[in-house]
């Protein structure tokens, strides 16, 4: 599935998220149904590098289990790029975890925030739509 649809409070606390972080990277989860999102859960970024994310297995799990236990599905897995494009990096693409889920990316770079959606295969992306309702 190429488009996906997500609630407006739920972008909305995105980029709150992503504004929060600066000047690091923000991640999170973004879940719910099918295609779907209604649901943001947060995950604090344990890097100290600027330009990449680092989320340990313990709390990465801990939110995984509380997905599982609410009968929703990870849809999509989004970080900040506070001063680059919203375009995945080389990193971005070698680390992501699963090709059956999405990557959303909001930049900051332009003082404005950009959000992206991309799916990804193989380490390559594709752009997907995404609209919100």
């Amino acid at each position: 599935m190429n488009t996906l649809f997500i609630k407006k409070d739920v972008i909305d606390e995105v980029i709150l998220h992503a504004y929060n972080a600066k000047p690091f990277e923000g991640c999170g989860l973004l879940v719910g149904n099918s295609n779907h999102i209604h649901t943001f859960l947060p995950l604090v970024n344990e890097s100290n590098n600027h330009y990449q994310y680092k989320v340990s297995y313990e709390q990465l799990n801990r939110l995984l289990q509380q997905i599982n236990f609410t009968n929703q599905e990870l849809i999509a897995i989004y970080h900040s790029h506070p001063l680059q494009r919203a375009v995945p990096s080389s990193l971005d693409l070698l680390n992501h975890p699963d090709d059956s889920i999405k990557m959303i990316i909001v930049s900051l770079k332009q003082g404005h925030p950009v959000v992206k959606c991309y799916s990804i295969n193989n380490r390559d992306y594709l752009e997907c739509k995404l609209i919100v309702v």
